[in-house]
């Protein structure tokens, strides 16, 4: 562990990529729970510069059903950093295992991923069916998996497939307004209203920003918030 982190701050790039210690530290990350804390903590910051390195191991970050909510939620930051165009559907069908779980907090960190990995990958496929995926997470029963889920579409909205969403161009357009009705009725007519304080800032800021896909609904928004 302590030669890879020499590599990682002192190795030229390519020899980094070449000394094998993306395959080291993967094999470390196996030996027991006390060192996949240390190893996964290392993995993470390397893989932020260099995402490329771990690509050959994306199994080895799958969660298992044995894994602390820590490590999960490394393994799945880890997952989203060595997203690709060639390897996302791999990954989609993955997390999609996770969100099938009953544990609210690794369905909400995999909502968390599933936004990342989108905006890793940057193509307008992936953002499409990270909407359709967000609008029926907009609809779950927990509360903190429907509050991260409009977190993530907030960061969606912002990001590089925006101007679709507004001159509701294609697919993805007509995903992203989906998605923001969905995301505004959580404060208009919800049975069960969405009450954390960060998600209900960005649902404004959603109703503001697009308030022309939502003439009937956003008036009477702003009129339950003004109470």
């Amino acid at each position: 562990v302590a030669v890879a982190s020499l590599h990682f701050y002192l190795a030229p790039q390519r020899e980094l990529r070449a000394s094998g210690v993306a395959k080291a530290l993967v094999r470390c990350s196996r030996v027991g729970r006390e060192h996949a804390y240390v190893v996964l903590a290392i993995i993470q910051r390397i893989v932020a510069a260099h995402p490329t390195m771990f690509r050959p191991h994306l199994k080895e970050f799958y969660v298992l059903a044995s894994d602390s909510t820590w490590v999960a939620q490394s393994k799945l930051e880890i997952l989203a950093f060595v997203a690709s165009k060639k390897n996302i559907q791999a990954i989609l069908t993955e997390f999609r295992q996770y969100m099938q779980g009953g544990d609210p907090r690794l369905t909400a960190a995999t909502v968390q991923a599933i936004g990342r990995c989108a905006v890793q990958v940057g193509d307008a496929d992936v953002t499409l069916k990270s909407l359709r995926g967000l609008v029926s997470f907009l609809r779950s029963p927990q509360p903190q998996v429907v509050a991260e889920s409009v977190l993530v579409l907030r960061n969606l909205l912002m990001g590089p497939h925006a101007k679709l969403g507004k001159t509701a161009g294609g697919e993805v357009g007509g995903a992203m307004q989906t998605a923001v009705k969905v995301a505004a009725r959580l404060l208009h007519t919800a049975e069960r209203p969405i009450t954390d304080p960060a998600a209900r800032a960005c649902v404004v800021w959603m109703v503001g920003e697009f308030a022309d896909w939502l003439p009937q609904i956003a008036p009477d928004v702003l009129r339950r918030l003004a109470k």
